[in-house]
């Protein structure tokens, strides 16, 4: 695991247990419990708040991100499947008398609390280690006027198939030079390969700084498009269950999802034509611009529709202008993952195997 990866693992489980006021909470529900033995609104109140806490780590990946942290001790945290597990085996057994859930209630908080001061302790030494090398990094950065981009594979096609992601890395080197022109002017240095993990391909670019935050915009746009796709998508399963066999409305709803999945590609085409400027060139020229912006368009979009990332790790801070926007736009394309990535696991296994078919290379 790179320095980056793990520097962001870092970040998520501060935000999600620290800041949130979660490991302050399990401190207090174990004195709240211990005096509302009897109560048992409040101490329902309780484990309802835990499951939907829990349940959420689940979904929305935060469990899967600290596992990248703590592999061997993901047993004996917070978030182990099995914790939410028993938690929801626990408020969902209507037969429970009070005294009973009480005692389990108790058990289950304690156990809860122990454990997250544990993980705390382990984050914090993990993050003390490696606090030397992201300062080194970023200012080596710093002084370049270069950014840092992270390609992450995760579709099993292509991190199982040397084939395959062979083809996918030749793509990329055929489209960052025209990109990076296309921006700056310059062409970036070579791609290179820092990790492979847990399933995952992550490959390090470092680009020009202008190119590597435009990139990383291209790539907002892009997951931003697929979550409103995979809503859509999840929100009329039961629709689309009824309506089999249906081929009038099918043919309708067809339509539909691939609108959507055209609008994917058409909103990353409508702001690689904004990123580039055209102004003053000949016909000829913007008509070959176009053509390349086409092919820009399809590695984006290709890549992630097959359910891979594009992380902008670092970059100068003084080319920057806006640096809070910058920050915010970061955060809504995590945000748009995180949407992306729990709907992703509803759909059914044809229609991911379509998506992988479909958008299989990069169009030249």
């Amino acid at each position: 695991m790179n320095v980056f990866t793990l520097k962001e693992c870092v970040q998520t489980y501060k935000k999600e247990v620290i800041n949130s006021g979660l490991q302050r909470d399990l401190q207090d529900y174990v004195t709240t419990i211990a005096q509302s033995a009897g109560n048992s609104e409040i101490l329902r109140n309780i484990g309802t708040k835990i499951e939907k806490t829990l349940k959420r780590f689940q979904d929305d990946g935060v469990a899967a991100e600290i596992e990248k942290l703590l592999p061997t001790q993901i047993q004996s945290s917070i978030f182990v499947l099995s914790e939410l597990t028993r938690i929801e085996a626990l408020n969902n057994d209507p037969q429970l008398q009070i005294q009973q859930y009480h005692q389990q209630i108790t058990n289950i908080i304690n156990e809860l609390n122990t454990k997250c001061q544990n993980t705390t302790k382990a984050i914090n030494k993990i993050e003390e280690f490696i606090q030397p090398y992201v300062a080194s990094t970023s200012t080596r950065e710093s002084e370049s006027g270069m950014g840092m981009i992270s390609l992450i594979f995760k579709d099993s096609d292509t991190t199982k198939k040397l084939s395959s992601f062979s083809k996918e890395i030749d793509g990329w080197r055929k489209v960052l030079p025209i990109y990076s022109n296309l921006i700056t002017n310059k062409s970036p240095h070579d791609i290179e390969i820092v990790n492979v993990q847990n399933g995952s391909i992550d490959v390090i670019l470092n680009l020009d700084v202008d190119v590597a935050i435009n990139l990383a915009e291209l790539f907002g746009m892009a997951v931003k498009g697929f979550a409103a796709f995979l809503a859509y998508k999840t929100a009329n399963r039961k629709i689309e269950a009824a309506i089999k066999g249906n081929n009038r409305y099918q043919e309708i709803e067809n339509e539909k999802q691939g609108l959507l999945l055209e609008n994917i590609r058409d909103s990353v085409k409508r702001l690689a034509n904004e990123q580039v400027k055209k102004e003053g060139e000949s016909e000829k020229k913007i008509e070959a611009m176009d053509k390349k912006i086409d092919m820009i368009t399809s590695a984006v979009a290709n890549h992630v529709i097959k359910g891979n990332e594009i992380k902008l790790v670092s970059y100068d801070k003084s080319f920057v202008q806006d640096e809070v926007e910058l920050v915010n736009r970061e955060e809504r394309t995590k945000e748009s993952l995180v949407e992306a990535s729990r709907d992703y696991k509803l759909l059914d296994s044809e229609t991911k195997q379509k998506l992988l078919t479909q958008y299989k290379e990069i169009k030249e």
